[in-house]
Parts: structure tokens; sequence; C-alpha cells
């Protein structure tokens, strides 16, 4: 398979080890994505995905928008975890795959 890698640039987030912030959202603007494959850092209210800082919703919402397929993943740990902010619901995902949790 031939494929195109691209880094998005912005601030890196030593936690999840991505880049986030408003030069990254700006590069997201000019990208169509085929498929997105987003994760979520809990679920457990399981009505919507969201992550755990401020900083990294703008750039899964630039994703989503700018995606025609949509792909949510998550490990069965994330089942025991609220949101803490929610940026979107599952009925905007074409896919949800779910992962057993490595013990």
């Amino acid at each position: 398979m031939d494929f195109e890698v691209l880094l998005v640039r912005g601030v890196v987030s030593k936690k999840g080890k991505r880049c986030s912030g408003y030069f990254a959202e700006q590069m997201l603007e000019q990208i169509h994505f085929d498929l997105a494959i987003i994760g979520s850092d809990g679920l457990k209210d399981l009505t919507g995905f969201g992550v755990g800082n401020t900083e990294e919703i703008g750039w899964e919402r630039k994703v989503m928008n700018s995606a025609s397929q949509k792909i949510l993943i998550a490990d069965s740990s994330k089942f025991d975890v609220y949101n803490v902010y929610t940026i979107g619901m599952l009925d905007e995902f074409d896919l949800f795959l779910r992962a057993e949790h490595p013990d």
C-alpha cells in the first residue's frame, strides 16, 4: 500500500504524545480525511466521547468535521472513566471498536 505520512505541528502533549493547540487546528483546516480513527479518554456515561483537557477539544472536532468516515476506538478501561469534556456523540461515528484492556 502506498501512503504518505503528514505530521501536524503544535504543542506536544506529554501524556498522549500528540500535538494540539492553535497551530495544529489551523493545519487541520486544510486537510480532508477519508477515514479518522479517534480514541476517547472516557466513556462511562455512554452518551458521548471525550477528552481530559481543553487543548484537545478543538483538535478532535476539526478532525471529525474533516473526515468522510469516523471510527471510535476504546479499550475496556475507558468504560470506567467519565468524560471530563464531551466533544461528540456516539451516533456521529460509522463504527465503534472496543478492545479488551491488556492487564
